[in-house]
């Protein structure tokens, strides 16, 4: 009967529990650094784009990136993750655009991230365009380390707005 109840008191101390894991932020609104020809991975964009950014079309607000396409018509960004983000997490990016005009009948608007160097979500609109919020919500297969690279690209013809407000890790909803 004693090794019995010693049996129970030990038993807590061979299970650990793990802490469950919190929502977590992977960018911040200032950290992004424009990329220069060499280190973008949308080179072939940037070819047929007429002007790059001035950094005056990219910039934060309260949290949230903005980009002006009067003044930064193409531009890919990146800063690296703030957190570890594992397997069967899921991520979720908060963008959106304001009304899309241009003079050009046939202009697109295009924005993309890339995490890892992998696609992760791609965007294409035809303009003239409504405003319009995207809250995406996409799979984790694969562990990606913190520090790993997030690259954000915008290209558009017209003087239209761009944001970026979050791009989180959520972890799985048995935590």
């Amino acid at each position: 009967m004693r090794a019995f109840i010693l049996l129970l008191l030990l038993l807590p101390l061979g299970c650990p529990t793990a802490e469950p894991r919190e929502v977590q932020d992977l960018i911040e609104a200032t950290a992004w650094t424009i990329m220069g020809p060499a280190e973008d991975p949308f080179t072939e964009h940037r070819a047929a784009a007429k002007r790059t950014c001035n950094q005056g079309g990219f910039s934060e607000d309260p949290g949230v990136l903005e980009i002006d396409t009067q003044t930064c018509p193409y531009v890919s960004a990146s800063q690296p993750i703030l957190a570890d983000v594992l397997a069967g997490d899921e991520l979720n990016l908060l963008a959106w655009h304001q009304v899309l005009a241009s003079v050009d009948p046939n202009a697109q608007g295009h924005m993309a991230f890339l995490l890892d160097g992998e696609a992760l979500w791609e965007l294409v609109v035809d303009i003239p365009a409504s405003a319009e919020v995207y809250n995406v919500f996409l799979p984790v297969e694969r562990d990606i380390a913190a520090g790993s690279e997030v690259v954000v690209h915008v290209h558009n013809h017209g003087g239209n707005n761009w944001a970026v407000a979050h791009l989180r890790a959520l972890p799985p909803n048995d935590e």
